[in-house]
């Protein structure tokens, strides 16, 4: 299991309509746990304007739009080297995770696992998780996994996808009683995968 995504077309439109209520009412690779999210604890920053351009990095094959630059972490052990990409802002967390194994990823269980650690790692309830494709340019479909999950004080919602040997992972964590449906949509839709630069 690797040392540690949010929905995609239809499925992430049918996923964030369903549960926009929880959204208005409670306004993201094994080691969540050792690495955690902070979703509990880490205080809201200032809010910020939206960034003017995707926040791209093509060692690691993604780009996304985060409304401020983020923090990197990077933890590395005999088995993976994983890289959080972290930004808290205006009642949000933002987070994307890109976990890099030694060899190819057995993907149902490595996204079962890392939907069950980022529960865990906020003490929290997982409401649904959907095994799902996701998209690529040129009719690749990876596989994916979505997830809905809250504990007492946020709203999660993210989506892992496994390609080859990574695994990649989005999530936005939303204070209770904000509402930032416009803001959580924004980053979900703005998450690409990219070809991973040679190193």
């Amino acid at each position: 299991m690797l040392n540690w995504s949010v929905f995609n077309g239809r499925t992430e439109k049918k996923m964030i309509k369903r549960y926009r209520p929880a959204f208005l009412l409670l306004p993201l690779l094994a080691n969540w746990a050792a690495a955690p999210l902070a979703f509990a604890e880490e205080a809201a920053a200032p809010k910020t304007a939206p960034a003017a351009a995707p926040f791209v990095r093509p060692e690691f094959g993604f780009s996304v739009i985060f409304p401020a630059p983020p923090v990197q972490e990077t933890s590395k052990d005999a088995a993976s080297e994983t890289n959080f990409f972290r930004l808290t802002d205006d009642h949000l967390i933002y987070q994307v995770v890109v976990a890099i194994g030694k060899k190819n990823l057995d993907a149902p269980k490595e996204m079962k696992d890392a939907v069950e650690a980022v529960a865990d790692s906020m003490k929290g309830r997982l409401f649904v998780t959907e095994s799902v494709r996701h998209a690529l340019k040129g009719g690749r479909n990876l596989p994916a996994m979505t997830f809905v999950a809250e504990n007492d004080s946020k709203l999660i919602t993210g989506k892992f996808i496994v390609d080859g040997k990574y695994l990649y992972g989005y999530a936005v964590a939303v204070d209770r009683g904000f509402d930032r449906h416009a803001a959580v949509e924004a980053f979900i839709r703005s998450f690409k995968l990219t070809p991973v630069a040679a190193k």
